[in-house]
């Protein structure tokens, strides 16, 4: 018997499963861009929760559907996206998706069982979910409190029939890569809009203790220089860095890829 078929086992956590949860969970904690994210895909996610394709995506909320504006794919058929989407609206026509949306619950489907799930409405999507053998899936997402963004995170060519468990892990793990998610693509934002500051190294010290909330006469003091040479420098950092006041410099260094402070 599969784990997803005892209904009274369905929602815990088997005890070969317990370790790869922890460390999956600890991976994503530390996500900081794309390859990271995806690493702990292929990586310890895949043990715990065993899939061929994966697809995750971030998208606004529209009256009833989801415009997917940014996603991140693993051995995943990038025509398959483009077959789905609406030639009128552009939208994506998925019933994972308008369900996930519905809902706010993980969605299943297997392609042996659940062919007619669905109905007329979907034939074309379900013509193309044939023809690129994604074969079975489990997706769930989170939804932003304003009801305005939604992720999505999609595990297509699951080895097994999918069931109740692979809802129950979707549930426990889905908030982490939503966290990751969002970190990481608001890491990269930040890192393409910040170049690197040419501070020089005693205006990096400077800036350091602004950081560390300090006064320009105890920042005279620790680094042992006047207090007008402070000013000095902290009028040129906040020139260079194109900031209005210290908050914003310190703010400006700690999304850069010059690692100031």
């Amino acid at each position: 018997m599969s784990q997803g078929q005892n209904p009274k086992s369905d929602k815990v956590l088997y005890k070969h499963e317990r370790q790869s949860f922890v460390s999956v969970v600890e991976m994503l904690a530390s996500v900081g861009n794309t390859q990271q994210l995806l690493s702990c895909v292929v990586g310890p996610l895949q043990e715990l929760f065993p899939h061929e394709s994966f697809l995750c995506g971030l998208g606004h909320i529209a009256f009833d559907h989801i415009d997917l504006s940014k996603t991140i794919v693993h051995n995943f058929p990038h025509d398959y996206i483009d077959e789905i989407c609406d030639p009128a609206t552009k939208e994506i026509v998925s019933p994972l998706l308008d369900a996930l949306l519905r809902t706010r619950k993980p969605q299943l489907f297997n392609i042996e069982q659940d062919a007619d799930k669905y109905g007329r409405d979907y034939l074309v999507w379900l013509e193309c979910f044939k023809r690129f053998d994604l074969r079975n899936v489990a997706a769930h997402g989170v939804t932003d409190v304003q009801g305005a963004v939604s992720s999505y995170f999609g595990f297509y060519r699951i080895p097994d029939a999918v069931g109740e468990h692979h809802a129950y892990l979707l549930e426990l793990l889905v908030p982490h890569l939503h966290g990751a998610l969002i970190r990481c693509l608001t890491m990269e934002k930040y890192n393409a809009n910040y170049a690197p500051i040419p501070l020089s190294k005693e205006q990096r010290h400077i800036l350091y203790w602004i950081y560390r909330m300090k006064t320009n006469w105890e920042i005279a003091k620790i680094i042992d220089i006047s207090e007008n040479t402070v000013k000095y420098h902290i009028k040129e950092i906040l020139s260079k860095m194109e900031a209005s006041c210290r908050a914003e410099a310190v703010a400006k260094a700690l999304h850069s890829n010059y690692h100031a402070i």
